[in-house]
């Protein structure tokens, strides 16, 4: 118990106990952070500074990022070759980039120079070193006053695509449909057939797990994790198959689903092991996504 914390069962405790981060579940409680999907729409920093303010050692905050899908892991060695050979030549290009400005700089600095004796104009910049670039004309500065309204039912108000009537889309706002998801994904579940329909779901036994619309500045993202149990029954091979399947860490951006299969068939388990992630995504996954869009008002 941690100030009455009791979410030994919700999905967050769960994602963290699989990396051995649990004792934090806590504390993340503590600050308002009770969902996967709330860690998901943070930035790095984010996560970061909120490792920090809950005293996470940074190798647990480093461990969090990779069970998120934002840390090292995995990545191709060619892949980071080919970045710090990028880095390089981005810095021979600013390099080279200085040197022209630089050749610039001077040139513009003898054409001033050069000006007739006598000549009292002055510009905005040349008359203060606070401007870098030529100041905007009075005229032209007015176009860009602030404009009276007597009457706010004329005003123009844009709201952002997926964001509430009251978010124009530069505040953050995260949107809550995981009760939506969950019920969908039980209803799309039903009855769906892997390997070429060789093997069936019989029954959904549970769904659960978050899923959020995420708007900001303008951009839409949905982020969830989700998981379900089910049973299924099926004919591998002319062998009457039946058994129990497990999927959990469903996200968008992580092909690292956690399957559990129990079946007495080994050939069945195969096949559920190696075809399940890619016949949800390119099935279930898109039109869940698709429903809950709607039912947002986005389709």
């Amino acid at each position: 118990m941690f100030g009455g914390f009791d979410g030994r069962q919700s999905a967050l405790f769960k994602k963290l106990g699989k990396a051995g981060l649990h004792p934090f579940a806590p504390a993340f409680s503590s600050i308002g952070i009770s969902k996967t999907s709330q860690l998901q729409a943070m930035t790095i920093k984010e996560i970061q500074d909120t490792g920090k303010r809950i005293n996470m050692p940074p190798a647990a905050v480093d461990r969090l990022l990779e069970v998120l899908g934002r840390g090292k892991k995995n990545v191709n060695p060619s892949k980071k070759a080919e970045k710090i050979v990028q880095k390089k030549r981005e810095k021979v290009q600013t390099s080279t980039t200085s040197d022209a400005k630089s050749q610039n700089a001077e040139s513009n600095e003898k054409k001033e120079n050069e000006q007739p004796v006598g000549s009292n104009e002055k510009s905005a910049r040349e008359a203060s070193s606070y401007y870098h670039f030529a100041s905007t004309s009075k005229e032209n500065a007015r176009k860009f006053d602030a404009q009276r309204v007597d009457d706010p039912a004329v005003a123009i108000w844009r709201t952002s695509n997926g964001a509430s009537s009251w978010n124009p889309g530069n505040t953050n706002e995260t949107r809550d449909f995981s009760k939506q998801a969950c019920e969908m994904l039980k209803i799309l579940m039903s009855n769906f057939e892997f390997c070429d329909g060789s093997i069936r779901i019989s029954k959904v036994k549970k769904t659960e797990g978050d899923f959020s619309i995420v708007v900001a500045r303008g951009k839409v993202k949905n982020i969830y994790d989700l998981s379900f149990e089910a049973d299924f029954i099926g004919k591998v091979e002319g062998e009457e198959v039946k058994g129990k399947l497990n999927i959990s860490d469903i996200m968008a951006d992580d092909d690292d689903w956690e399957i559990q299969c129990t079946t007495k068939s080994k050939i069945a388990k195969a096949l559920l092991l190696s075809d399940a992630v890619s016949r949800m995504k390119n099935s279930i996954m898109l039109q869940l996504v698709v429903e809950i869009r709607t039912a947002a008002g986005l389709v």
